[in-house]
Formats: C-alpha cells, sequence, structure tokens
C-alpha cells in the first residue's frame, strides 16, 4: 500500500492493486499506514472488538475510516466478518441488524459516522446474511427445529422474519406450522391462536403487531378452527378403557369441555386392571372425572408403597395386614411431588380409599371369607393433625380490602360476599339468578345457596338442600343484583341459571367465546397475586396465603367473638353438625389469650419500679422487654442459652449440645473446653473398662458410639468458635 498527500491540508490517498481511496488523517502518513494494516488484520481475523479497539488506540471520533478502507481494499473480509457476526447472533439468540453490527464497532455513532445510504458494502453483506438466513430457516422448518427458529426470530425483527417466511418459504413454513400443531396435538394442548404461535415462534407479538400479513393471520385461523373442531370432537368423547395406560374423561362446564387426565403408566399391571375395573364401576354409577381421578390417585399412592416395600402378590387381595403396616410406614417416608411429605390426613385418606377397593374386590370375586386387613389398620386422632383454615385478622382485611380494587369487578364481589356471609367459594360460584328474594314479613332479604358438600348429610336428616340465610348488609344485596343484571346475557347465549360465569379466554379469534363459571381457584389465585402486589404481610412480616376458606373462618369467629351462640352461628355457616362450630371456639380462646397475654405482660413490665426503670434509657427498657419476651435462659451446663420460651415449659432433653435452641459463643470457648475434656477421659476410661471384660470390639457397641458422637459434637463445636474468633482476630492462636 501507497500513500501520498494531497493539496487538502490532512487529506492522503491511499493506492493499493489499482484502487485508491482519499481519506483525511490528521495524524502522521506513516501511522495512517500502520492504521490500514490494522484494518485488515483485524477483518482477516474476523475479530470485531480489535477493529474496535483502534477507535481509541488512534484517537478517532468516529470509525467512518474503518469503514471506508474496509469497502474499497478489503470488501470480501469485510463482507465475511459480517456473516461471522451474524452466525455468532443467531448461536447466541440475540439481534442482529446493520445498526446492532456498527454499534459493535463504534458505540458513539449508529453507523460508523457515515448515512445509511453510503453503507453500500454492508447492505449488500446483510443481503448475503439474509440469504443464510433464509437457508437455515429452510432446513429448521423441514426438520422441525423449533429451538432455531425461535433463535432467528430473535435474531431478525419480527415483521422481517413474518415478511421473509411469507414471500421466500411459504409451503416451507405452512408445513412447518402444521407441525407445531401436531406437536400440541402430542402433548395434548388445547389448540388456540398463542398456543400455535408460542410453539412456532416463541413470540406473542404476533397479538401486537398490526402489520401482520392478512394471508397468514387467515391461513393460521382456518388451521385453529379445522383442528378446534376434531378436538372438540375427541374432548366429547371418553377414552376410558381397560388396560391403557392413559385415561381421559370429559365434564362440561356451561359451553366449555373440561378434561380430568388420569395417568397409569407407573403401577403394577396386576393393581392397574384391578384398579380400573373399580374406576369403571364408579363412573358407570355417575361419577364425575374429578372424583374418579381423586380415587386413582389415593390407589396409586398405595401402588408406590407396595412397589417400594417389594410385595410380592397376584391380586390386592393378597396383602396382608402386617403388609398393610408396611405400606402404612413408607408412605410416611413418601413425598407429594417431591416437596414435602404426605400429611397424616393425607395417608389416611389413602388407607381409606383402599379399604373400599379391597371390599369392592372381595364383592365381586364373591370372597365371603376373606377379612379386610386394611379396615383393621385404625389412625388414632387423625382430626388433630389436620391444620384447619386461619381466620384473617383484622390489620390483613384492612390490607386486602383496602388493595382488592386491583382485582377485577367480579372478584371483588365475590371477596364482599365472602367476607359478609360466611359462604363456601363454591356456594357463591353456583349462586342462581333467583338466589336472592325479599321477605316482605321479615322487611329481609333472603339468599338461597346451593352445597354439594353437605347434601347428602342435610338428606339423611330430611333437611331441604338448599340453605337460606338473611343478607342484612345493603352492599351485598346491591353487588348481587348487579351481577345477576349484568350477567342476563350471558346466561341467554349459554342457557344457564348461574350468574358467576363469564366468557372462556383461550385466546381464539371469535366473537363468541364460550362461557364458563367461575372457578374457586381464579378468586384465591387473583387475591394472592394482589397481596404479592401490594406486600401484605403477617405480623411476622412474611407475606398473607389466602384461602377462600380463610373468610368463612373469620365469619365464624367474629360471630363468636360478638357473642352469638354456637346454634345461631351454626344456621348462619350451614354446619351440619354443631362440634364443627364449637372447633371456631378454639380460635376465638387462642385471640382471647393473646390479647389478654399480650395485656397482662404490659402491665406487668410498666409495674417495675421506678428507680429500677431509670436506670435505663427508652432504648436499654425496650431491649430489655424483647429479652424477657424471648424467653431465654441459661442452659444447666453454663455453656450458652436457651431460646425455648419459658411458657413452653422445662426442657426434657438431657443434654444441651447439638440443640437448635442453643446459643453460644466465644465467651463460653472455655466451658466447652472444659466439657470436652471431662467428656474424653470419660471415654477413655469406658474403653478401658470394656477392654478389661474382654471386650475388644467396644467400638461397636451403642453405649461407646453415643458417648464418642457427644465428644465429637464438643469438639465440632469448639472448632467452629475458634475459626469466629480467628476470622476477627488474625493474632489469636487457638489452644
Amino acid at each position: 500500500m501507497k500513500i501520498y498527500p494531497t493539496t487538502s491540508n490532512g487529506t492522503f490517498l491511499l493506492f493499493k492493486d489499482n484502487l485508491s481511496l482519499e481519506i483525511r488523517w490528521g495524524k502522521s502518513p506513516d501511522s495512517l499506514i500502520m492504521f490500514a494494516n490494522e484494518v485488515k488484520d483485524a477483518l482477516k481475523n474476523q475479530d470485531i472488538q480489535a477493529l474496535s479497539s483502534l477507535l481509541n488506540k488512534y484517537e478517532l471520533i468516529t470509525a467512518r475510516n474503518i469503514y471506508l478502507i474496509s469497502e474499497v481494499f478489503y470488501p470480501d473480509l469485510f463482507t465475511e466478518l459480517v456473516l461471522y457476526s451474524g452466525k455468532s447472533a443467531i448461536n447466541q439468540g440475540k439481534r442482529f441488524s446493520r445498526k446492532s453490527f456498527c454499534r459493535q464497532i463504534s458505540k458513539r455513532k449508529s453507523y460508523l459516522g457515515l448515512e445509511i445510504h453510503q453503507l453500500e458494502l454492508l447492505t449488500k453483506a446483510m443481503e448475503q446474511f439474509i440469504d443464510y438466513t433464509t437457508g437455515l430457516l429452510s432446513d429448521a422448518f423441514s426438520q422441525n427445529e423449533f429451538t432455531i427458529v425461535h433463535k432467528i426470530v430473535k435474531v431478525l425483527s419480527f415483521n422481517m422474519f413474518i415478511n421473509l417466511v411469507w414471500t421466500r418459504l411459504q409451503p416451507q413454513f405452512k408445513c412447518y406450522i402444521e407441525a407445531c400443531t401436531n406437536e400440541l396435538l402430542m402433548r395434548r394442548k388445547e389448540i388456540t391462536w398463542k398456543g400455535i404461535w408460542d410453539q412456532a415462534v416463541h413470540s406473542q407479538q404476533v397479538f401486537l403487531t398490526e402489520k401482520l400479513n392478512v394471508e397468514i393471520s387467515t391461513y393460521v385461523s382456518q388451521l385453529v378452527n379445522h383442528w378446534r373442531d376434531r378436538q372438540m370432537n375427541l374432548k366429547n368423547k371418553p377414552r376410558i378403557e381397560l388396560g391403557n395406560n392413559l385415561w381421559i374423561i370429559p365434564s362440561k362446564d356451561i359451553q366449555v369441555i373440561r378434561t380430568t387426565t388420569i395417568d397409569f403408566t407407573d403401577m403394577n399391571p396386576i393393581l392397574l386392571y384391578e384398579l380400573q375395573e373399580y374406576l369403571l364401576d364408579w363412573y358407570s354409577k355417575g361419577s364425575k372425572g374429578k372424583d374418579i381421578g381423586r380415587r386413582s390417585f389415593h390407589i396409586q399412592a398405595i401402588d408406590l408403597a407396595i412397589r417400594l416395600s417389594r410385595i410380592n402378590y397376584q391380586s390386592f387381595l393378597d396383602i396382608s395386614y402386617p403388609e398393610v403396616l408396611l405400606i402404612v410406614d413408607v408412605l410416611h417416608q413418601l413425598k407429594k411431588s417431591g416437596k414435602r411429605k404426605y400429611r397424616i390426613k393425607t395417608i389416611h385418606t389413602h388407607i381409606s380409599e383402599a379399604r373400599l377397593l379391597f371390599d369392592w374386590l372381595c364383592k365381586k370375586k364373591s370372597e365371603t371369607l376373606i377379612k379386610n386387613p386394611f379396615r383393621r389398620f385404625k389412625m388414632h386422632n387423625v382430626d388433630g393433625f389436620v391444620k384447619n383454615a386461619e381466620y384473617i385478622p383484622e390489620y390483613v382485611i384492612d390490607q386486602i380490602s383496602s388493595a382488592i380494587y386491583d382485582c377485577s369487578e367480579t372478584v371483588q364481589r365475590v371477596w364482599t360476599i365472602l367476607m359478609n356471609t360466611g359462604l363456601r367459594a363454591h356456594e357463591i360460584i353456583n349462586l342462581e339468578e333467583d338466589c336472592l328474594y325479599y321477605d316482605a314479613r321479615d322487611s329481609c332479604y333472603y339468599l338461597k345457596t346451593f352445597s354439594s358438600k353437605t347434601l347428602n348429610a342435610k338428606r339423611k336428616k330430611g333437611l331441604d338442600d338448599h340453605h337460606t340465610i338473611p343478607i342484612i348488609n345493603e352492599q351485598v344485596v346491591d353487588i348481587i343484583k348487579r351481577q345477576i343484571a349484568e350477567t342476563s346475557e350471558f346466561r341467554k347465549q349459554s342457557n344457564s341459571k348461574y350468574i358467576f360465569i363469564r366468557p372462556y379466554n383461550d385466546n381464539r379469534r371469535t366473537d363468541h367465546a364460550p362461557i364458563t363459571r367461575l372457578t374457586g381457584i381464579n378468586i384465591s389465585a387473583a387475591i394472592n397475586k394482589c397481596i404479592r402486589r401490594n406486600n401484605i404481610n403477617d405480623h411476622d412480616g412474611q407475606l398473607w396465603h389466602y384461602t377462600n376458606h380463610q373468610c368463612r373462618k373469620t365469619m365464624g369467629v367474629r360471630l363468636l367473638t360478638e357473642g352469638s351462640s354456637i346454634q345461631d352461628v351454626g344456621v348462619v355457616l350451614g354446619h351440619i353438625e354443631e362440634k364443627t362450630t364449637r372447633q371456631y371456639y378454639q380460635d376465638v380462646d387462642n385471640l382471647k389469650i393473646a390479647e389478654m397475654d399480650h395485656e397482662l405482660f404490659e402491665a406487668l413490665f410498666d409495674s417495675i419500679e421506678v428507680d429500677v426503670r431509670n436506670a435505663y434509657s427508652s432504648v436499654e427498657l425496650e431491649t430489655l422487654k424483647r429479652e424477657i419476651m424471648i424467653g431465654s435462659r441459661e442452659t444447666p451446663e453454663g455453656h450458652g442459652s436457651c431460646l425455648k420460651h419459658v411458657s413452653f415449659g422445662p426442657c426434657k432433653k438431657k443434654s444441651c449440645v447439638g440443640c437448635s435452641l442453643l446459643l453460644t459463643g466465644p465467651q463460653k470457648l472455655n466451658m466447652w473446653r472444659k466439657l470436652r475434656d471431662e467428656q474424653s477421659k470419660y471415654l477413655e476410661s469406658l474403653a478401658n473398662s470394656m477392654i478389661a471384660q474382654g471386650v475388644q470390639d467396644y467400638k461397636t457397641y451403642r453405649d461407646y458410639q453415643q458417648e464418642d458422637h457427644l465428644l465429637n459434637l464438643y469438639q465440632d463445636t469448639i472448632n467452629k468458635i475458634e475459626k469466629f474468633i480467628q476470622e476477627r482476630l488474625p493474632n489469636y492462636e487457638p489452644n
């Protein structure tokens, strides 16, 4: 490369292979030659960072000269660099365009200090990149490489991707969309616009852009409608056959078909066949999919416990009572969905369902002499292990009531009804258009509800199927009236009597969405989201976890606290048994005890003599109060403080070592060393005594192992304390 100065000050002519370039350069000619060679090396090595570093090295404001030298003398190398950068962007799933490429070289100017129409070489290089991307997309479409397509969508703008595939790859793209639809069908997903586009391009931008090609929109709509019709036909037909590992049981909720899927894949074939016969019998009697799925869940847990216990059997009737005990032991160790162990009540329900299955098999096979081992097994005081719903404290109610306006109008209405009536969530959801009526004799509105939970118990006692309660809260009356009026068109459309109904949002592009009922999960999920958004916490600073049944519990506790009788509260809440209402007294008592305990403590603390109180500052006095409330106390061994509250009574442990409630520190180190030395001497004397008695393998004895374990605990505690000291006092030398 040669260089010549021009007549213009600070401008040079570069010559190479019959090519020339006039370039402005404010430094020496030699530095320009060196600069041009470094541009060439960076292009040759496809090192875009090296190009960018030249700006600082030569104190350049823009990358204009880098681009001009590349365009005139090294166009092929520059094009290869653009393609290399584009391929790297595809691998990483990052946006790539002319502007993003220029930004990698120079962050100061969008287009290297030039106008966009001056970047002719870059434009041609990008066209080659689009050609490469088109070939890559064609292969990805034909091989259904979803991941590659998703990355390319991120690399290109969405409109560019749509235009590219529809103008150049329309047949391949259509086949790819159909493959995405088949993928959803295989995964038993509902065919919707959102589902197809999420599977195809992993983007929902299609719903936001108005520039979407009309032909694509029409094509996908036709595909959705075609497959939805087929899917609806399949949905309406139950697939429950003996021997099948997958059952699908449909149920209609007004105009929406919901399905219950039961997977028997991992079950023992012997129990699988007997269980399916049992479930088919329940289905023939009218049991719904949810009920059958629940029964299957309990027996499948029993099956897993049997397999883990390695019990051999040719029929479920072969299970003996000792094997039942083994099954129960295994169930206590099993975890639900890998998170936590089954609750006692859940295990009790597993066993109860196993009893029913065993009885059914005996009757079916006419085995009258076989005794049911599951009935022989008893679980006592199961209700004592049940965690009942909490009532909602007033300070939490106030916060939720203030924040509930973040939720939809329907959720707000259900919340108000729940808090002022004590109804169950499903009772509110099942309210019909004639649920509210006015009694002129009592000058009061009444609300008529229906609960499937207590239906059988009511009929056994000869009670009415419906539960009627007076409504004296005008806001609740107004809410129900408005809900009845606002859903009248939905009821006409669906030929339904329910008032808490709505269009089903399944992302279909249609003017007439099917009508369905609200669910309890919809309500609780919306309120819990509201709680998280507004950071509504309990007294411990933890987010409050809301359940719909808490409102019912709160209503019962409130009525009892205000002096209502057990009988009156039971009538309002619709309890069949009085003992159910009496359980609410526990929360009332706990509330009163907590209030009295707090008042008593404040009174006692305030009664401290004036001279003693004056010896402390206000901050010190408050700290002292907190320490007394914590209830910490010195351990018997003198090696720390026990955090067990005094109200819990005396400790039954023989030793505090290793206890999670033990609070210790460097000030107790000498005591720990003393305990370790004493334990070491005792362990040595124990070993000598056992050897003297002819016991050579004394280390395998339980007594020796327990004492040795205690010694190790002492030493571990000493090590932790010494490590704590060394981290803060580098010159400290442990003894």
